[in-house]
């Protein structure tokens, strides 16, 4: 579900109605609208773009002056709803506030909310809402450079950037306020870290973990569906359902063939959790579906290569008898239970002598960017630490192409640390570095990123998705227990294992932790995407290629469609670079 809200005259609302109906037809849904009068003669209207009409009953409530709109993204809409004021970690739901005596907006966005908001005002008036493609539609496109090389760079945009100058996304942990008759917004940030804490008492971390885990899904309702790997974060979830008698819950996994080493793990697992099992084959004869139309499928620009194969298994549910109640995501488990013990070996990196630092990155980029070793870690990791926050150094991976396919103008640079400061990091203020790095990994790997590959695919199709490494009640009971439980000595996720190690055989529990890989080589050596890429990433009508330096982008590409060797860091760009001009090049405006 799409929402957007509009505050202004007659005629402005006239037009925002006009884009919501337009919208909802390129996307082949269903508009909805309604108004209320502001006492000053202004409008306030509330619109939906879903595939069915939505209950206002549970998202609206209206006082006597004053309406209250939360998001759909939370278990706990009618807590949301009771609320008078922000609470951290209380729920994660977007809560918008509109005085109908005198006009004034406020919009809080929680910390760890995969929805974004937005704010755009201009002479017509202002709109709010949780689609870019919906805000671009009323304030236009003026590519925002900053968020251009954040993508190239960090693989997602920090708030309040946006792909474009003319729309600003509301931080996490913040609120907007708009005082009656402003002509600009302020952002308050309401979140504090000791939002975090946690009376534990006297419980074990797997106790703990399990009360937690068991009090979200305890919401889940019959019919739901989730991805499922075999690995630790959706083995637990699943195992935790199957422990609450939840055998209706379908398992939807992704193979990528032969070589996949949790090809069999994954239904074993399945089978003994007694739960319905669907495997979906990485097949190169899909990848030009999976790339198909991806600014219809998300609502703004991301780099997350796993798209593909998320969209190949959102294809294949497709062909359901019905679709899910709700869908459920693992995402989260690793950011949350292990990335901050990275803290210290970064710290170590960090202490090296710059100079020595910065030749590794010349090295890298003099040649090294072509291999695909593990040798050549070490030399990008030292790359990395010469262009990143140490805090976002560890808690993210990105791109290691600035200086080749890319340059970042050092007043650039200087405005992208600032932002990643003020909207991301100083949210981490008053934690001790290892929590800091676990909170910065789930804003940015999570909430920006992974979460998202289903999220906007989900709503776009009615169906709700759940992160529960996301909801309050485990982000607590994770960021309660000592880094030296969550990973004592090297058994990482220590808890997560403990727990699922209850329901399973101990071999599934320690098996190499799996990523969810795309297959790149076979994905750029297609004929359709090298169609693509000529026609659309490296065409000079693509203005992402006035940020770009030509003769680096296309040296890079020419191996990526070879199928030679890259670095992990060269994929990165050549992946962000590819979506992002798709996306950009689909958007109906």
């Amino acid at each position: 579900m799409f929402f957007s809200a509009y505050l202004g005259n007659s005629s402005g609302e006239q037009h925002w109605q006009e884009m919501l109906d337009r919208h909802a037809d390129w996307l082949g849904l269903s508009a909805h609208a309604f108004s209320r009068r502001v006492a000053d003669g202004r409008v306030f209207a509330f619109g939906w773009v879903s595939l069915r009409p939505p209950n206002t009953d549970a998202l609206v409530r209206e006082d006597a002056d004053r309406l209250t709109l939360i998001s759909l993204n939370t278990l706990t809409r009618a807590e949301a709803l009771a609320q008078e004021s922000p609470r951290g970690f209380e729920t994660n739901a977007t809560r918008m506030d509109v005085s109908l005596a005198s006009g004034d907006v406020r919009i809080a966005v929680p910390v760890l909310t995969v929805e974004q908001f937005y704010h755009a005002g201009n002479g017509r008036g202002w709109v709010f809402g949780n689609d870019l493609r919906l805000m671009l539609r009323w304030a236009g496109l003026e590519l925002e450079e900053r968020a251009v090389y954040a993508i190239f760079q960090f693989s997602f945009t920090p708030p309040p950037l946006t792909i474009s100058r003319t729309v600003r996304r509301i931080p996490p942990g913040t609120q907007f306020v708009l005082p009656p008759g402003a002509a600009s917004g302020a952002i308050e940030r309401f979140f504090d870290a000791r939002d975090l804490n946690l009376e534990r008492g006297e419980a074990s971390a797997e106790e703990l973990l399990q009360e937690a885990l068991d009090g979200v899904l305890a919401h889940v309702p019959p019919g739901a569906a989730m991805h499922f790997s075999g690995g630790l974060d959706s083995g637990l979830i699943a195992a935790r359902l199957a422990a609450m008698g939840r055998q209706d819950t379908r398992l939807q996994n992704f193979s990528e063939g032969p070589g996949d080493t949790f090809r069999d793990v994954a239904p074993a697992m399945a089978a003994h959790l007694g739960l319905p099992f669907e495997r979906v084959e990485w097949l190169p004869a899909e990848i030009p579906g999976a790339l198909e139309e991806p600014a219809k499928e998300f609502s703004f620009p991301f780099a997350d290569s796993a798209t593909v194969p998320t969209r190949m298994l959102v294809r294949a549910m497709s062909q359901w008898d019905s679709r899910p109640s709700m869908f459920l995501e693992g995402s989260g488990g690793g950011s949350l239970f292990e990335w901050g013990v990275r803290h210290d070996g970064w710290r170590m990196v960090y202490a090296l002598p710059l100079p020595l630092r910065r030749t590794a990155a010349i090295l890298y980029r003099l040649g090294l960017w072509r291999c695909d070793a593990r040798a050549v870690r070490p030399i990008a990791v030292l790359h990395a630490s010469t262009q990143l926050p140490l805090l976002h150094a560890a808690a993210g991976s990105h791109s290691t192409l600035n200086g080749l396919a890319y340059q970042v103008p050092p007043e650039v640079w200087d405005s992208l640390r600032r932002t990643l400061n003020e909207g991301l990091t100083a949210l981490s203020d008053g934690m001790e570095p290892r929590d800091q790095v676990a909170l910065l990994a789930l804003l940015r790997n999570t909430a920006h990123m992974s979460a998202m590959r289903t999220f906007d695919a989900m709503r776009r199709r009615g169906v709700p998705v759940l992160y529960p490494n996301l909801e309050p009640r485990v982000l607590r009971a994770g960021f309660s227990m000592a880094w030296d439980e969550k990973c004592p000595g090297r058994n990482q996720r220590a808890p997560l294992k403990g727990l699922l190690a209850r329901s399973v055989p101990r071999e599934w529990v320690h098996w190499p932790v799996r990523a969810f890989h795309f297959p790149f080589r076979d994905t750029f050596a297609h004929p359709a995407v090298r169609a693509l890429v000529r026609d659309v990433v490296l065409s000079p009508r693509n203005p992402l290629m006035a940020l770009c330096q030509r003769e680096g982008v296309e040296r890079v590409f020419r191996r990526a469609q070879a199928g030679q060797p890259l670095h992990v860091g060269a994929r990165k760009f050549v992946w962000g670079l590819t979506f992002t001009s798709l996306w950009l090049n689909g958007l109906d405006m």
